[in-house]
């Protein structure tokens, strides 16, 4: 593929084979994708979580970034969760080259695909630590955890044909703040 692409600029090629799920430039906390859809939250009933806020991205970043606080201990099993809807209907994401977004903060967080249907959800997913700097997260295929029996991890292969959302969940204590230039790129 790259013979394909020698003769094209990142800016074009970008635009052919990613799509901006969010900037938070807009000012609300929906998606830019064609169904608007709302970032939502979801807690373990011992977490606790501040209402998401859009916020100067700061600390060397020009842009909106979104913040929450949160108090989720692992020992507790404990999580907060910011969610958002990519289609109504299930996708298939076998194409799929990676998510890439900025973060900082602290505790761990774990990034997965979904897919929720009225009576429950199957997802795959991975964990890494927050830093307090911003960071430059690209999770790729590879990079979800194998299949597990925690909390619904199917893993990729069960999953990617028919995803219906992203969720950022956080574990730990302390504070989230995302921003976005968030792109679900293709190959």
């Amino acid at each position: 593929p790259a013979a394909v692409w020698a003769w094209s600029p990142d800016s074009l090629r970008n635009s052919w084979t990613s799509v901006l799920l969010d900037d938070f430039e807009h000012g609300a906390l929906t998606n830019l994708l064609p169904n608007q859809a709302v970032w939502s939250t979801r807690k373990a009933d011992s977490a606790t979580m501040t209402t998401p806020t859009l916020v100067p991205a700061g600390l060397g970043r020009s842009g909106t970034a979104v913040r929450f606080e949160y108090d989720a201990p692992l020992s507790r099993n404990d999580y907060v969760l910011f969610q958002t809807t990519l289609a109504p209907h299930p996708v298939n994401f076998g194409g799929l080259d990676s998510i890439v977004f900025w973060t900082r903060g602290t505790g761990i967080l774990s990034v997965s695909l979904d897919h929720n249907w009225e009576r429950g959800s199957s997802k795959t997913w991975m964990h890494d630590d927050l830093d307090t700097v911003w960071t430059r997260w690209r999770v790729r295929p590879q990079d979800f955890d194998p299949p597990s029996q925690s909390a619904g991890n199917k893993g990729w292969e069960s999953v990617h044909d028919s995803i219906t959302h992203i969720t950022f969940f956080a574990t730990g204590s302390g504070y989230v703040n995302y921003v976005a230039s968030e792109t679900l790129e293709y190959l």
